[in-house]
Parts: structure tokens; C-alpha cells; sequence
């Protein structure tokens, strides 16, 4: 209980830090710095690339539809966060515009409705809409790149104080609602099978949330507008740091994202691991009575080899 409490108080620290610049304005400080905004990131957007890559997969490889949906929700997040990044004012581009301040809103909600599929009785029909979900997610995200940097319409329209003003305001309370159905689903296959990752995804899920609280709250370039983009920061991070330590315990990559895998997924894994300790037993057992080991055959009795 303990452990839930520390996690729960660490989780509310950005809140309380954004509900503080917000509501003293003498504190939230201009900081427009357009080099370290692209910097930053762009370095931040590749981490997660790797990691959605990574859970990519593993989802092909188990064939399974809610890790290949998470998988999804980090891509998405690092895609318009890298379109965030390359349509930052005075590198690429020589202005700001609808491009730059709206990307990561719509990643970011376009995650929570991932991530809320990724937990819903859908997750089954995911593995046979995967490479139209793929190939309909880069579309999008290259079509924003392309009219952002050339400064088309409609995104070619004036910046405004926040990212996130008029009807996109309730499109983003609606995405962090999503995420905090998620992160609680997730929480509960948790309790049933404690794993660093799947905390981890909880945690990111959560953190993912207040970002987009926060890219609907702040003003632009103040240090409440660059909380979000350290948010999104420590949720990447917190899930390869976790993904790493198990990787140390286990010593293999091979079931790295198990727990987050649909019960019929984990259920073929236990049993391929389950065959395979039986054979590695009757190994041992015709070794030590000096016989040959047995083999089981699809069909038929057992064979001698």
C-alpha cells in the first residue's frame, strides 16, 4: 500500500507543478528558445520510436493485438512529436504555424484512442487491421509534415496563445479521459501479473494525460509549455528504463512485452513453454536410464530417437 502511495504522490507532482505556473502567472517564465525546442524534441521523439518499434515486434511475432495496438499509441505520440519538432519556427520552417501548435494534440489523441482499444474486446480484431492501422497512421503523419513545412492549408493558419483553444479543447478532455481508462484497465491486469513493464505502461499512460492537460492549459513558450514536452520526456524514458531492468533480470528480449499481451497470446506461451519443459524432462529422465531421449510426435506414440 505504501509502494502505491510514494507512486500516486510521484504521479501528481506534474499536476501540482502545472497547477502552480498556471495560477502564478509571476512564475511562469518566457523561454523561447527555438534550437533547444527542436533539439530536444526530435531526440526525445527517436526514443520513442525505438520503443514503439520494439513492441511493434514483438505484436508480430506473438501475433497479438493489444501489444500491437500499444505499440501504436507510442508511435503515434513520437510521430506528431517529431512533426511538433521539425515544424519549430526559425530552423526548417521561418514561421510558426497550425502545424507546430496543434501536432502533438493530435498525437497525443490519437494515442488515447489507441490506447483505449488496446483494452477493450476490439484488441482480438487488431492483428488482422494492423497494417491498415500502420499504413493509415503514416499517412496522416506524413501528409502533416509535408503541408506543415511547405505552409499549406489548413495549416497555414496564425498561431494562437495556446495550442489548444476553441472545439480541440473538448477533443483533448475527451483524450485524457481515454487515457485514464486505460491506465486503469492496464493497472488491473496488473494486480493479476506484476511486471515492470506493464507498470510502466500505467505510469506512461497517466504521464501521457497530464501532458495533454498540460498542452491545453499552457500558454506558448512559457515554462508551463515546456513542462509538457519534459512529461512526455519522462514517460518515454520511465518505459525503456523498465523495459532495460527487466531485460537485465529475464536475460533475454524474447518475452520483454509478455505482460502486456492479450490472455490468449499469454495462454500459447505458457503452453509452448509448458511443452517445452515437459520434453526437456523426459531428456533428462532417458539420459540418466541411459536410453535415448524420447521424442513426442504430432501423431501416433512416442518415438525413440
Amino acid at each position: 500500500m505504501a509502494r502505491v502511495v510514494v507512486w500516486l504522490v510521484h504521479l501528481a507532482l506534474p499536476i501540482a507543478g502545472l497547477w502552480l505556473l498556471v495560477s502564478t502567472p509571476g512564475a511562469d517564465l518566457l523561454w523561447q528558445h527555438h534550437g533547444a525546442h527542436f533539439w530536444l524534441v526530435a531526440a526525445v521523439a527517436a526514443v520513442n520510436v525505438v520503443i514503439g518499434a520494439v513492441m511493434s515486434r514483438a505484436a508480430d511475432r506473438r501475433q497479438d493485438g493489444r501489444l500491437f495496438l500499444v505499440s501504436l499509441v507510442f508511435l503515434a505520440a513520437a510521430g506528431f512529436l517529431l512533426a511538433h519538432a521539425l515544424a519549430t519556427p526559425g530552423v526548417l520552417i521561418g514561421h510558426p504555424n497550425a502545424g507546430f501548435d496543434l501536432a502533438m494534440t493530435v498525437g497525443l489523441v490519437i494515442g488515447s484512442v489507441l490506447a483505449a482499444l488496446s483494452t477493450s474486446r476490439l484488441v482480438t480484431d487488431a492483428v488482422r487491421w494492423r497494417q491498415g492501422l500502420r499504413l493509415g497512421l503514416a499517412t496522416l503523419l506524413l501528409a502533416w509534415v509535408f503541408v506543415s513545412l511547405l505552409h499549406l492549408p489548413p495549416l497555414n493558419r496564425q498561431t494562437q496563445t495556446r495550442d489548444v483553444e476553441g472545439p480541440m479543447v473538448f477533443v483533448s478532455l475527451a483524450g485524457v479521459v481515454l487515457y485514464v481508462v486505460a491506465a486503469f484497465r492496464f493497472y488491473r491486469l496488473y494486480r493479476r501479473n506484476p511486471s515492470a513493464v506493464l507498470m510502466s505502461i500505467v505510469t506512461a499512460f497517466v504521464l501521457l494525460a497530464e501532458a495533454l492537460v498540460a498542452v491545453t492549459l499552457a500558454d506558448k513558450w512559457r515554462l508551463s509549455w515546456w513542462e509538457w514536452h519534459l512529461i512526455l520526456t519522462f514517460a518515454f524514458l520511465f518505459v525503456a528504463y523498465s523495459a532495460y531492468v527487466q531485460y537485465r533480470r529475464e536475460g533475454t528480449a524474447a518475452g520483454l512485452f509478455d505482460a502486456l499481451a492479450a490472455e490468449r497470446t499469454i495462454r500459447q506461451v505458457r503452453q509452448r513453454y509448458e511443452a517445452a519443459l515437459e520434453e526437456l524432462v523426459r531428456a533428462l529422465q532417458s539420459s540418466a536410464q541411459g536410453q535415448p531421449p524420447v521424442r513426442r510426435s504430432s501423431s501416433g506414440p512416442p518415438r525413440r530417437r
